[in-house]
């Protein structure tokens, strides 16, 4: 593959959209803090609370780097609804219209958002990854994103559960 982001539609290689990692991740995700001029205390996610703001302050020379790592094409939306299990098995897993090239940190925060991180650590090990701080950073930049769009629609349970999720993220650093 090369560069990086959302897939380009081509039949000779996988190829994202940016030429730059932080590009990359724009392709996919709402440009949010620390990759936005807005300051951190106008983002949704310390809107919400408050609290956050000081540890990703902290953190936010790692959330630059985090998406520098090296990257492998993630399928970056692992909701419930993208897979069919049969019979207690995987049987098919569903739309890569959003598939990107990213870290792997990618796909296991997505997991833990939506399936918990128990489950993101079974699947990591099942493919030899280890499932380390980076995710947990990633995760940080997933719930920003998600409590993003949760106040963009009004969706309080939403914009909840990305708060629970940043400091469950924070709690694994």
């Amino acid at each position: 593959h090369q560069s990086y982001g959302l897939l380009q539609n081509r039949a000779d290689c996988f190829a994202g959209q940016a030429t730059t990692p932080e590009g990359g991740l724009l392709t996919r995700i709402s440009p949010s803090w620390p990759f936005n001029s807005r300051p951190l205390e106008t983002q949704a996610l310390v809107v919400a609370a408050p609290e956050l703001a000081r540890p990703l302050i902290q953190l936010a020379a790692e959330l630059r780097q985090v998406v520098r790592q090296p990257g492998v094409i993630c399928h970056s939306d692992l909701h419930p609804n993208q897979f069919i299990w049969r019979g207690g098995r995987l049987a098919a897993l569903l739309d890569f219209g959003d598939a990107a090239i990213a870290p792997p940190a990618w796909d296991q925060a997505s997991l833990a958002f939506f399936h918990g991180w128990d489950v993101a650590e079974l699947v990591s090990h099942a493919a030899a990854q280890h499932l380390g701080r980076g995710s947990a950073l990633f995760g940080l930049l997933l719930a920003l994103h998600r409590a993003s769009r949760a106040a963009e629609h009004a969706q309080t349970k939403r914009l909840e559960q990305a708060v629970r999720f940043a400091r469950c993220c924070l709690n694994r650093l």
